[in-house]
């Protein structure tokens, strides 16, 4: 039997037609499994079907935040800014602090005062509707405020 001229092509995602042309791109915006199949129609009206089931990785997010001061002085409010932090396939994120002296907090900004001078490491955790998470870390210096010290300034100079 001879092979017949294709006259006809329907390309379908997820049972949805997404093209009719004869070549067919598409750029998946979220992980997941993705069925692909292939109709083609010769001239006589025969049809020809082929099929494939495409894993699509979700890709973790970014994880990026500010602190309102990296040297704070004991009982002074510090805030932590994870507004940039982001998700290249637009998922939303959820937000975990670690301050590193065993408080945390939720969410993509807070505030945190330490009760003791030391090196703390502040860690955030993002993570993805999809489950993907990234984390970044930020160390802090926390001093204790001497009045009038520190090279004639009110804030003292940190030693490290």
């Amino acid at each position: 039997r001879a092979a017949r001229a294709v006259v006809a092509f329907r390309w379908a995602l997820d049972g949805e037609t997404v093209s009719t042309e004869a070549r067919f791109a598409h750029t998946f915006r979220h992980g997941g499994q993705y069925a692909i199949e292939l109709t083609v129609l010769d001239a006589d009206g025969l049809a020809g079907r082929a099929g494939i089931v495409v894993d699509v990785e979700n890709a973790p997010p970014l994880a990026s935040f500010r602190l309102s001061d990296d040297a704070p002085w004991i009982a002074a409010p510090m805030t932590v800014d994870a507004t940039l932090s982001s998700d290249p396939e637009g998922l939303p994120l959820s937000y975990q602090w670690d301050f590193g002296d065993g408080s945390s907090a939720t969410g993509p900004t807070a505030t945190h005062a330490y009760e003791e001078e030391g090196a703390y490491l502040v860690t955030l955790v993002v993570r993805d509707a999809a489950g993907a998470e990234a984390s970044a870390s930020h160390r802090v210096i926390v001093q204790r405020h001497v009045p009038g010290g520190g090279c004639g300034g009110s804030r003292p100079v940190p030693l490290r």
